[in-house]
């Protein structure tokens, strides 16, 4: 069950013999990505690493991806503006726009625009304000949130390069005790 104790304020510590504990930061999980790769750790994401803007990049997808599920923490009511044009433009860390089953008008996210499907126009007379889903950075997850994709993120990233059967079963398990 993905985030399952999410709501939880603490949770115990991990302290599986082998694998990794809580995954803090953007650095924590790509050196473990790196150690997967038999690579010693870096010491900044400035460092130079073959594997460093890979693993950054399958770091973000799987945040993406997991985030835009939408969880107490990152989704909200916001107040979207048009402008002069009528034009709402989609904010930058917005992953899904949600509709409430009781709305009269329903929106949608579309390229870089938010488009009306009742009316299907992209043209808004005023501010509209809808459940959004957003994007956050990785260090101002809550510590399991970010585990658990941090967790994700190494397992595919291992699989991808490297997919050694035991380190996939070690990662598999790490991945569903996060």
């Amino acid at each position: 069950v993905i985030f399952a104790c999410l709501g939880r304020p603490t949770a115990p510590p991990l302290t599986r013999e082998g694998l990794f504990c809580l995954l803090m930061n953007k650095l924590d999980v790509i050196n473990e990505m790196l150690a997967t790769m038999g690579q010693a750790s870096i010491n900044s994401l400035t460092e130079e690493n073959s594997f460093r803007d890979t693993g950054l990049k399958r770091l973000d997808l799987c945040q993406r991806r997991i985030l835009s599920r939408g969880f107490w923490f990152n989704e909200e009511d916001r107040t979207l503006t048009p402008d002069t044009y009528g034009i709402i433009a989609v904010p930058n860390d917005m992953l899904e726009l949600r509709n409430r089953k009781s709305a009269h008008v329903q929106y949608t996210k579309r390229g870089d625009k938010v488009y009306n499907r009742s009316q299907s126009t992209y043209v808004h007379e005023g501010a509209i304000t809808v459940p959004i889903v957003y994007n956050m950075d990785f260090d101002e997850l809550p510590i399991l949130a970010a585990d658990y994709i941090g967790a994700v993120a190494v397992y595919e990233f291992q699989m991808n390069y490297d997919a050694d059967q035991t380190k996939t079963r070690q990662l598999d398990a790490r991945k569903r005790e996060a």
